[in-house]
């Protein structure tokens, strides 16, 4: 079955377009994450960083409004457990899964709560939630 969406949204460049205080924007996961989540900057992610950041504090200076919808919450959840992971693996030399991880080292489970409890602080700091509807 084909899915007949009706996007009323306009895509625009961050290096050109200057917010206005009427412009509603939807900001995406990874834009969340780069923003309120230290331990992704790779040299992929920073130009991403570079490039996000200075325009969501134009957005906010000039009074747009920045939303974001409760389903992110759960991805962006999901990308700070397996960061962690990553970085605890490189650094112990370990191969521990997800589980393993998550249910056998509580030290490190409160690492991870901790970032995500920050991590998602400041999107509710910055952005109001969006209602979440069918599609």
């Amino acid at each position: 079955m084909t899915i007949n969406l009706n996007i009323q949204a306009e895509i625009i460049h961050l290096c050109y377009d200057t917010p206005q205080q009427q412009d509603i924007f939807l900001v995406d996961t990874n834009v969340w994450l780069w923003q309120t989540y230290s331990q992704i900057a790779s040299a992929r992610t920073i130009k991403k960083i570079q490039a996000y950041t200075p325009y969501i504090k134009k957005a906010r200076t000039h009074g747009a409004t920045l939303v974001y919808s409760g389903l992110i919450f759960a991805e962006l959840t999901h990308v700070i457990e397996k960061t962690e992971l990553s970085i605890y693996n490189e650094r112990t030399k370990s191969k521990l899964t997800q589980k393993e991880y998550r249910h056998n080292y509580p030290k490190e489970r409160d690492n991870v709560i901790a970032a995500v409890e920050s991590a998602w602080k400041q999107v509710e700091s910055l952005a109001i939630p969006m209602g979440v509807s069918r599609v």
